[in-house]
């Protein structure tokens, strides 16, 4: 396939394709469980067959039996259903439950153990150049091998898992490596699908689970008796019976583990090549991607990338490396391509040997390997289109700025290399301080303060009264210490800082999490007006605080395939967007007409809202109903935000914010680098 043959998919694309997959999951899960009714059927009239030979009061059984058959297809069913969703409500806490499950810790946004510190910079990092909220981090302490995982419902209540032999094996560029593989699976919707596969999936080795106990009880139980009841009347071959359908039952869960790790390996193996990939793509340097992968080679003897916790197999596609040992871990069933494949496809040259070799110079534009095919699903560009298509403000100044629509939406769910280098840039400016800050509780909650304080002398006396009565007396002097530093970096850091406070703010206890929504409420209330800037941010930490206040997961479940139904919601959110970023009737019309004819709908079915007729709380409700879009349509609703945004070629800050909120509120993660001033900043 040649560069002009390729066609590319973007985020949207990449995440129905995610959401279609499982329907290939689901199929393929009923047919294994088709086999398994028969496979039990088999069994269990044998069973009661031989039983009735055994026993002359019992009529002679008929194996076939269709009574029987429903009767058993029932239970089977029911038992697999009862399996899969126990499961499902187990993992209904997400990324966190995932990790707990395989026995991670989680990492303390102040950790003072320099590995961890690294791993940390590396995960805030590629999360500030993505657009995703930075997710929680969990090491697998008892785990030597070289892995890593991403897990969770959606890009802002994602996490990530690395053992303890990746964060002390692998070097900065390789640990980079593995965790931009690991964002690829939080951009492209793998992670959602990978959930749901661990929770269906249960429910067939709950027939292993079932043989397992009947054996248990016949040979704990049952089985000191056999002789005696030989003895006394021959009533011995029941329990005979009996303890060969437990036998039965548990080679019939194995029929089940085969088919999960079918299931598992048509799933996520052509995945981890194409994560691969964009692991590559994102970071620039195929040397640290291919030199974790030789590591892992190089300790195969030892560990390799194994895993030694129990629930290795069930959580094995969700991986960096393979998690399991044996010979369908390694071929024929693998849920990841063999390794030397995998270091090839990045490295043609490379000659065989798993040895960490001396880090060659890269040149400019590196050679990346042999990826066409993975290269040709990637939404990303060889080289990144900027969005910007003029000079950003400089800090402080007031000002419109230059966008395009297409690029927008094509850098939405997009990481890069320049993204991740201006990521870097942005976090070494951030003084040492506020970094601290941002990792303890306090210190990040006075951050958050410390961005809600008006400029206006009377409305910000005010918050300063509230907070000295209603928090710690230790915040309000940190917000003075902090203020002139934060005041050095300019508003369009604010955003990205609140996005490296949310790690802390996770890691809370639900009645403080919710005291902080409490006192932000207070704060943005306290003039009786909210900007939109305020909103973005409320809007943001109430959506990311949610499951840690409620202990539920927040995921919007898709309800809407098409604008049928969604129509009056669309036109509220455009009037919206028009009435902030327009002064004349005449251009908040032509902006409002430029958004319903980027979406494909009809211009009599929609009519741009009074200005009057508009509020922030409507404006909640609407964005909630939105979320429930399949992809496709987010795609089609925000290519309509966009170009009504920029229906003049230019977007106010007024708009950019707003746009900040609708994206983050839809899941749909928009990279800083390409809308820095458009999409994390504010004048103040």
């Amino acid at each position: 396939m040649n560069g002009s043959d390729r066609t590319t998919m973007d985020f949207f694309e990449h995440q129905d394709k995610a959401r279609r997959k499982t329907g290939m999951l689901v199929f393929l899960f009923l047919a294994a469980v088709v086999l398994i009714i028969v496979a039990v059927y088999i069994a269990v009239s044998v069973a009661l067959f031989l039983l009735s030979q055994k026993a002359p009061s019992m009529a002679s059984y008929n194996v076939f039996n269709l009574k029987a058959f429903a009767y058993i297809a029932g239970g089977t069913i029911l038992l697999v259903a009862f399996g899969s969703l126990y499961k499902i409500a187990a993992l209904g806490k997400g990324g966190d439950a995932v990790a707990k499950m395989l026995g991670g810790a989680r990492v303390e946004t102040n950790t003072q153990n320099p590995e961890e510190r690294k791993l940390l910079n590396v995960v805030e990092e590629i999360a500030i150049a993505s657009g995703v909220q930075v997710p929680l981090v969990y090491v697998l302490n008892e785990e030597e091998g070289i892995n890593a995982f991403a897990a969770g419902y959606s890009p802002s209540a994602a996490v990530i898992g690395v053992t303890r032999g990746a964060i002390e094996n692998l070097s900065r560029d390789e640990l980079q490596g593995v965790i931009a593989h690991e964002f690829s699976h939080i951009l492209n919707g793998d992670m959602r699908l990978n959930l749901r596969l661990m929770g269906i999936l249960h429910g067939i080795l709950l027939i292993g689970i079932t043989g397992r106990v009947l054996l248990e009880i016949v040979l704990r139980g049952g089985g000191r008796r056999v002789q005696t009841r030989r003895k006394k009347d021959g009533g011995g071959g029941g329990v005979l019976v009996i303890l060969g359908l437990g036998f039965a039952l548990l080679v019939i869960g194995y029929i089940g583990v085969f088919f999960g790790k079918l299931i598992k390996a048509a799933v996520s193996r052509q995945r981890e090549f194409l994560a691969d990939a964009s692991s590559v793509q994102f970071t620039r340097n195929p040397g640290g991607l291919s030199g974790a992968l030789k590591k892992m080679g190089m300790l195969f003897k030892d560990m390799g990338s194994k895993l030694h916790t129990p629930h290795a197999e069930e959580a094995s596609h969700m991986f960096f490396g393979n998690a399991l040992s044996g010979f369908l871990a390694s071929n024929l069933l693998a849920t990841h391509p063999p390794l030397d494949k995998r270091i090839r496809a990045i490295d043609p040259a490379w000659d065989g040997q798993y040895i960490q070799t001396p880090e060659k110079k890269m040149d400019e534009k590196p050679e990346i390997g042999k990826f066409e095919e993975a290269l040709a699903g990637l939404p990303i560009s060889p080289w990144p289109v900027p969005i910007l298509q003029g000079p950003a403000k400089a800090p402080g100044q007031a000002g419109n700025i230059p966008l395009s629509p297409q690029n927008f939406i094509k850098q939405i769910g997009v990481l890069s290399s320049a993204q991740i280098a201006q990521a870097g840039e942005t976090l070494s400016r951030v003084p040492e301080e506020i970094r601290n800050a941002l990792r303890t509780p306090d210190g990040a909650k006075a951050v958050l303060f410390s961005l809600l304080l008006n400029r206006e002398e009377e409305p910000r006396k005010k918050q300063l009264d509230y907070l000295s009565s209603a928090i710690d007396a230790h915040i309000p002097s940190l917000l003075g210490d902090l203020g002139p530093k934060l005041e050095s970096l300019g508003s369009k850091a604010h955003l990205t800082l609140l996005d490296l406070a949310m790690p802390t703010f996770r890691q809370m206890a639900p009645e403080e999490a919710g005291r902080l929504i409490i006192h932000v409420e207070n704060l943005i209330n306290a003039d009786q007006k909210v900007t939109l800037f305020e909103y973005t941010l409320g809007k943001i930490l109430r959506k990311t605080l949610y499951p840690v206040i409620t202990g539920k997961t927040d995921k919007a479940q898709i309800n809407y395939y098409s604008f049928e139904g969604m129509i009056p919601h669309i036109s509220i959110l455009l009037s919206m967007l028009v009435h902030e970023g327009n002064k004349t009737d005449e251009m908040k019309q032509l902006a409002f007409n430029a958004g319903v004819k980027a979406m494909s709908i009809h211009p009599q079915d929609m009519s741009l809202e009074p200005e009057k007729n508009l509020s922030f709380e409507i404006l909640d409700k609407v964005l909630d109903t939105l979320r429930q879009a399949a992809p496709n349509i987010k795609k089609r609703l925000m290519e309509g935000l966009a170009a009504c945004a920029a229906v003049d070629q230019v977007v106010t800050l007024e708009e950019g914010e707003l746009l900040r909120a609708i994206a983050d509120t839809l899941d749909c993660p928009v990279p800083p680098l390409q809308a820095a001033s458009l999409l994390l900043g504010r004048d103040l």
